[in-house]
């Protein structure tokens, strides 16, 4: 059920972006130093049938770094919740608030709530696990 939240949080952050081609959105992302393109990537590698966790969270920081919000949530979710990246949640925290910096309200509830509100937020929809 894990895995199927990490897919989720990363699917919304793909449906908000303009295009999901893979070869733009790199090209974009490595040549242009485009962030949204950039976490879109990320996205998308963690959404392959064989998905690479490492290239996701590699392009999402990148994201991320580069000032977009989308990416911050989500590689702050991949890392609170250890799904695609090493359980850590200090290194979440620390993307929610630069999420939060950025303006991206759901990053401000969770990093506010130390994680929390996420949490909540899965038990609702019935995706919590441990």
């Amino acid at each position: 059920m894990r895995k199927l939240s990490f897919l989720c949080l990363m699917t919304a952050v793909c449906f908000a972006q303009i295009t999901l081609d893979f070869d733009k959105n790199k090209e974009l992302c490595d040549k242009k130093k485009d962030a949204k393109a950039c976490t879109i990537t990320g996205s998308l590698y963690g959404l392959k049938e064989n998905p690479d966790f490492d290239k996701a969270i590699e392009y999402t920081i990148k994201g991320c770094e580069g000032k977009d919000a989308s990416g911050c949530l989500s590689v702050g979710g991949a890392y609170l919740l250890g799904m695609g990246a090493k359980k850590d949640e200090a290194k979440a925290m620390t993307f929610y608030k630069k999420g939060c910096d950025l303006g991206d309200k759901l990053s401000c509830e969770i990093y506010k709530t130390n994680g929390k509100a996420l949490y909540d937020m899965m038990k609702k929809l019935g995706g919590e696990d441990d």
